[in-house]
């Protein structure tokens, strides 16, 4: 088992080697032994963090996205789209528009977080914002367009769960 008798500095280097050579699972766990081992150390959370993310622990990274404002330009834009992705999934529509804003001021032409913005604008009943700002204005312009955003509506809508 990783990080039962190690030092940080040893989970450190067995989380490095692991991620060069592309076993991400084993340098997940090597870095959060070391995080957990040295909480006072910036850089190893992070690390740990941004290879959690890589691992596809999405939640564990939500948790830990309000301690990374003070981390690399790429930390700041993951912290707030795992949290988008976390509140979406949880209902929470507000928090995961919020969280999608969050990241696109980091980085106003990041991929994740275009594409995120449509679909938390749609969360949020803001089928207009969602279709014109995606670059879809022409959905809004023609009868076929309409109907494509009704039914767009209308499967959001029937995916809810009642009360």
């Amino acid at each position: 088992e990783l990080g039962a008798a190690r030092s940080p500095y040893a989970n450190f280097l067995i989380g490095r080697y692991a991620i060069a050579n592309g076993d991400v699972t084993t340098a997940a766990e090597a870095m959060n032994a070391a995080a957990a081992a040295d909480p006072s150390s910036p850089d190893l959370r992070e690390s740990a963090f941004l290879i959690g993310i890589l691992n596809g622990d999405i939640e564990q990274a939500a948790q830990e996205a309000p301690e990374m404002s003070k981390g690399s330009e790429t930390t700041q834009l993951m912290a707030p789209l795992a949290q988008a992705v976390v509140a979406a999934r949880a209902g929470r529509k507000g928090d995961a528009l919020r969280q999608v804003e969050a990241a696109l001021k980091v980085r106003p032409q990041d991929r994740n977080a275009v594409l995120l913005r449509p679909y938390a604008l749609a969360l949020n009943g803001k089928w207009t914002q969602a279709f014109d700002d995606s670059g879809d204005a022409a959905l809004n312009g023609s009868d076929g367009g309409r109907a494509r955003r009704a039914r767009a509506e209308a499967s959001c809508l029937r995916r809810r769960p009642k009360a």
